[in-house]
């Protein structure tokens, strides 16, 4: 107690410093286009919080930086930045020095007389700790008002013996939302004259860190700041339902839900929305800067984008968002669209040449779905029906492609027939490394169904195709289906011809995908291979359970699965449908 008094005293006078970012507007020319000049400037040059071993110093590390001839635009120059760091260690065993990042508004300069509207300011912010890799913390993010308005909240751990660095990059610019002119006529609506902007408008911003040992949680920062994605995402409780949970997936083939916080010590964890209601709706924009719904799957790690958030579309693409045929970079021409509303083939040449296999990475719906540009037919990409901020988001990560164990005409078959519960789909999806001594190819021997169904091959991949793929855009696994239902069902068949299985609906209608499965959402293709044929793959159906479908023969709706950087940020919404997760500003 002794302690945190000295912290108080000492820090209500030296823990807090301010950098002003000082913004003036002028006009250059004559030819009505709006031009800055951006001053940034430090009052002072260090502050700091000391108790004995307990401290944290805070400091910019430029006195100054000036930005002449920007104008309003898209996105900030990544030359200029104002850049500071805290430093510091926290001796004491029973608590963490906490630290917050505000904007507040800065003095007005002499001889201008009109604050710029807050709105039409944007900010990033990136933060590096220690040697390790910059991450964006705050991403191109506006505000209707930056009073006192906190932005980033960190922590100096506690047993922090070690001097440890923390280095933030501030960025701010004019968004191009922002409209300068002059109309005689008073027929155009503008923000502001020319003349107001030349001589009246400017922006003043300070940026205020706070630190002591009281906790602050996006509680705390009542939800009505940005905040990452990923953080805001991984407050989980373990009594609500609706809210995360976190599974210990270190062994593949003993996945487990952690039953609290502590129990979690997993080396590898991933966390999922799991249950028949869960708050993981989502906007993301389309191309025309409309909101598409899509739902989170989870959080999940890779090895080198690290940690990302994997959405699935909440309804399938629709028609007018299919191309007949694609021309792909490997040279080959797909059919992709049937004449059938809204449906398409995994992977069917044009013509067919009925060997098609079951292999993702040479799919021609893969294809599609990951060009980044038109093919040379001017057939559209699927890429860019996504709005470019959306695009920047995305992250490419390993995708694990063993075969799952699921059959056609499912109601013909003999019980000898297993079909994958969703932790064995699990397992099987990522079986996957003995490949790697193939060059990441199923081995030879895997070229029957015997092979493949061996549940001691640690292979589970034809022969010739690849173990994993690396990319942006897919599709769901079927274990993200089954996982997706209530834990108790996590070791019920996805069909059985005489056991409780996912057929039945008390059983699929425990999973909030299954929830989503109306119109022709349920007839959608999957991402894994299956085991008793090498050119048929996981489908989704209108009975509820999964089958094997062939990639050449047989048409799927589609819902596409993107992953979202570790950098996204959390601007607005609780999740539920009425209110989806937002994180690009309207």
């Amino acid at each position: 107690m002794e302690e945190e008094m000295m912290l108080d005293k000492k820090s209500n006078k030296k823990k807090v410093i301010l950098l002003a970012i000082l913004l003036l507007i002028v006009i250059v020319g004559t030819i009505g286009v709006a031009y800055a000049t951006y001053r940034f400037q430090t009052e002072g040059d260090s502050s700091e919080l000391i108790t004995g071993d307990i401290y944290m110093h805070y400091k910019g590390q430029n006195t100054g930086i000036s930005i002449d001839n920007a104008v309003s635009s898209k996105t900030y120059d990544k030359e200029k930045y104002f850049e500071f760091t805290i430093e510091g260690k926290n001796t004491y065993t029973e608590k963490d020095i906490w630290y917050e990042i505000d904007l507040i508004d800065g003095d007005q300069p002499d001889g201008r007389t009109t604050r710029i509207d807050d709105k039409y300011l944007r900010f990033t912010l990136i933060e590096k700790i220690g040697s390790g890799p910059e991450k964006t913390v705050v991403n191109s993010v506006g505000y209707d008002d930056i009073t006192n308005k906190k932005i980033w909240v960190n922590k100096i751990d506690k047993n922090t013996n070690e001097e440890i660095k923390i280095t933030y990059k501030l960025y701010m610019w004019i968004n191009d939302e922002v409209h300068i002119g002059y109309d005689d006529e008073g027929e155009i609506e503008f923000d502001y004259t020319n003349e107001e902007w030349a001589n009246e408008v400017y922006a003043s911003v300070k940026v205020n860190v706070k630190g002591d040992f009281l906790e602050k949680s996006i509680d705390n920062a009542q939800y009505s700041l940005p905040l990452n994605m990923i953080e805001r995402l991984k407050k989980i409780t373990y009594t609500d339902k609706k809210e995360m949970i976190a599974l210990d997936v270190t062994n593949k083939s003993n996945v487990t839900k952690c039953a609290s916080e502590e129990a979690c010590k997993g080396e590898k964890l991933e966390y999922r929305y799991s249950g028949p209601e869960v708050n993981n709706y989502i906007y993301l924009k389309d191309n025309n800067n409309s909101n598409e719904l899509w739902r989170i799957i989870g959080i999940f790690e890779d090895e080198k984008a690290g940690q990302y958030i994997k959405v699935v579309r909440d309804s399938v693409l629709p028609d007018s968002y299919l191309t007949r045929t694609f021309k792909a970079d490997d040279g080959n021409t797909y059919l992709t669209k049937s004449s059938s509303y809204g449906l398409v083939h995994w992977n069917r040449l044009e013509p067919s040449t009925s060997k098609e296999k079951n292999n993702w990475p040479t799919a021609g719906l893969q294809y599609w779905l990951n060009a980044e540009e038109n093919d040379t037919e001017g057939n559209k990409n699927y890429l860019s029906y996504l709005s470019s901020v959306v695009r920047d988001q995305l992250v490419e990560v390993k995708h694990y492609l063993g075969s799952v164990h699921a059959y056609n005409t499912a109601f013909s078959l003999a019980d000898n027939k297993q079909f994958d519960t969703p932790l064995q789909a699990y397992a099987h999806e990522r079986d996957v490394e003995s490949c790697a001594a193939s060059g990441e190819k199923g081995p030879g021997s895997n070229n029957s169904e015997e092979a493949m169904e061996s549940e001691s091959s640690g292979c589970h991949v034809w022969a010739g195709n690849d173990a994993t793929w690396t990319g942006k855009v897919s599709l769901m696994y079927p274990s993200d289906y089954g996982l997706s239902a209530s834990e108790n069902n996590w070791t019920t068949l996805f069909w059985s011809k005489s056991e409780r299985s996912f057929k039945d609906e008390e059983v699929a209608a425990t999973s909030w995908i299954y929830s989503t499965m109306t119109g022709r959402n349920y007839d959608s293709w999957l991402l894994s291979p299956v085991s008793n044929s090498s050119n048929s793959v996981a489908h989704g159906t209108s009975e509820r359970y999964i089958i094997s479908y062939g990639v050449y023969g047989s048409l799927g709706t589609v819902r596409p699965v993107l992953n979202l950087s570790s950098s996204t940020t959390w601007l607005d919404g609780d999740g539920t449908k009425n209110d989806p997760y937002k994180i690009i500003a309207d």
